[in-house]
């Protein structure tokens, strides 16, 4: 565990989710404050509750599945349409009515089944890219201090 995770106890998000539900398998997590449009689809095995009115928590996906919706979010052009509807000069941040308010062009159904299909793939490797970057994040930031200290030394 880093000094920044904060956890609860196992009975606590068992209240949390009987009472006000957690996220899900497919369900996405958007950061909505600050650093903005980063995204997270949630996995299967993924065991977790928020308490943040930074994030944006998309779920119970009807016209579009998760994978669409996560795809688009981090297109180019999903972002610079999430760019247009930032608010705040000193902190800038995406609204829950800005959200709303996007559109988008929706293909028919037989178009967004095949996108599905060819997109798995992509998202695997796009997921699996993330748990490596934080996988290395976390080792630079263990590591970085112990080099700038001396207390770890490189033979070159």
């Amino acid at each position: 565990m880093t000094k920044s995770e904060l956890y609860i106890s196992e009975k606590r998000y068992n209240e949390i989710e009987n009472k006000f539900s957690t996220p899900r398998d497919g369900d996405i997590l958007m950061t909505s404050v600050g650093t903005l449009g980063v995204t997270y689809r949630v996995k299967k095995n993924d065991k977790f509750y928020f308490k943040d009115g930074n994030l944006t928590w998309f779920k119970d996906f009807k016209l579009l599945s998760s994978p669409i919706i996560y795809l688009w979010l981090n297109s180019k052009y999903g972002q610079e349409q999430l760019d247009e509807i930032v608010i705040g000069s000193t902190q800038a941040a995406l609204t829950i009515i800005g959200l709303k308010n996007l559109t988008l062009k929706i293909p028919p159904r037989e178009k967004i089944s095949l996108y599905e299909e060819k997109f798995k793939s992509i998202i695997v490797k796009m997921e699996n890219n993330q748990e490596q970057i934080r996988t290395l994040e976390k080792l630079r930031n263990t590591l970085l201090p112990k080099l700038m200290s001396g207390e770890v030394r490189v033979k070159l």
